[in-house]
């Protein structure tokens, strides 16, 4: 392909906008899997799981196991609740001062201790649980919140091996680098957040 023509498909592709939806990443999916893949679409739920995970990748193992079970338990009980019940979301405001948080807390690299830990799970699962907007209609509303559930386990589950292995092999500096990652896009989304607001 010539240069020019490189650039009059750019140019025709650049001339032609669409409508960008933010939480139609993925398509229509159905609600079990629009709502398992949730933590990829929305960057407020993900940034509390991702801010958590990397929290109990700093832990000992006996402690991250209770923890995690705390996390996947209060985030399945609130996205169920949500079926039955209209739950308010904690908005992207809050979302990115709890990454700014979970961010630092895990760059400090101190042991939380076992209650703490389980607690900052906890409230992490019930935050994330709020994040999911679940459609209308008890049959999809079901499907989505036990996707919703399944998937608030597995992303943070999935977030703390890859950090957990990186620690293995490049020793505890690589879960600082994850902290930091963390704590700056909390920054910069707190950022955009109120400055929206402003």
């Amino acid at each position: 392909m010539s240069r020019l023509s490189l650039v009059l498909l750019v140019a025709v592709a650049a001339g032609s906008p669409d409508v960008a939806l933010a939480h139609d990443a993925f398509g229509d999916l159905g609600p079990f899997y629009g709502a398992l893949l949730h933590p990829l679409a929305d960057p407020a739920q993900g940034l509390i799981l991702a801010g958590i995970a990397v929290v109990l990748a700093r832990q000992p193992l006996a402690t991250v196991r209770l923890a995690w079970l705390a996390l996947a338990l209060s985030g399945a009980v609130t996205v169920l609740s949500g079926a039955w019940v209209e739950l308010a979301g904690p908005g992207p405001g809050v979302a990115s001062l709890a990454g700014v948080v979970l961010g630092l807390l895990a760059l400090s690299g101190r042991d939380l201790g076992l209650w703490l830990s389980i607690g900052l799970a906890a409230l992490a699962g019930i935050v994330a649980g709020l994040a999911i907007d679940l459609p209308t209609g008890a049959r999809v509303a079901s499907l989505g919140a036990f996707g919703g559930a399944v998937g608030i386990g597995l992303a943070a589950l999935l977030v703390w091996g890859l950090v957990d292995g990186l620690q293995h092999r490049f020793g505890r500096v690589a879960g600082a680098v994850a902290a930091s990652w963390v704590a700056a896009v909390g920054t910069m989304a707190a950022a955009f957040s109120f400055a929206g607001a402003a």
